[in-house]
């Protein structure tokens, strides 16, 4: 049976228990608003807050985070050249054929159904207005580059002033 000084003796040991070095340790409240501290010290705290405090953790966080953004840095860079030349080789085939029907209806002009031609066998929508003007408002596009690359293309390779619209299909 436990007598009055083992039970005081427990509450003496319980209390040294306290001082657990894995108990988190108690939050500052600490904003570069409120506390006359550095910005650079509010942030280094923050930071510290949030990192793992046992070895283990530690030393995964070591060799798995620059493992990941090496990564991603390295896929974003695979995917931002791979679109870019998919982009610019689409845009030379298209402005190919659109050279193409407009070298074929200048030099045949007897070939008049060009028109149904071109939708056959190149899938574009063309329209062949004589001395009409062409639009002036530029539709905004989500894709961009895909329209500056195609009107790079197309004014390199037609000697005349075209016009295009890549946010509509037909």
């Amino acid at each position: 049976m436990a007598s009055v000084d083992d039970r005081q003796s427990l509450s003496i040991m319980d209390a040294e228990i306290e001082d657990d070095p894995y108990k988190p340790e108690p939050e500052l409240v600490l904003s570069p608003e409120t506390h006359s501290t550095n910005p650079i010290q509010w942030l280094a705290h923050q930071i510290k807050k949030v990192m793992p405090r046992r070895l283990f953790a530690r030393s995964i966080l070591i060799i798995v985070a620059p493992v990941v953004i090496t990564q991603c840095i390295v896929t974003y860079i695979f995917f931002e050249r791979h679109w870019d030349t998919v982009t610019r080789r689409l845009s030379e085939s298209v402005a190919g054929d659109i050279a193409l029907i407009i070298e074929l209806y200048e030099n045949y002009p007897e070939m008049r159904n060009l028109q149904e031609i071109a939708i056959q066998t190149t899938n574009l929508s063309i329209s062949i207005d004589e001395d009409q003007k062409l639009p002036t408002a530029e539709n905004a596009s989500f894709f961009s580059v895909l329209d500056r690359t195609l009107r790079d293309e197309l004014t390199r390779r037609v000697d005349k002033p075209f016009w295009f619209d890549t946010t509509r299909y037909p």
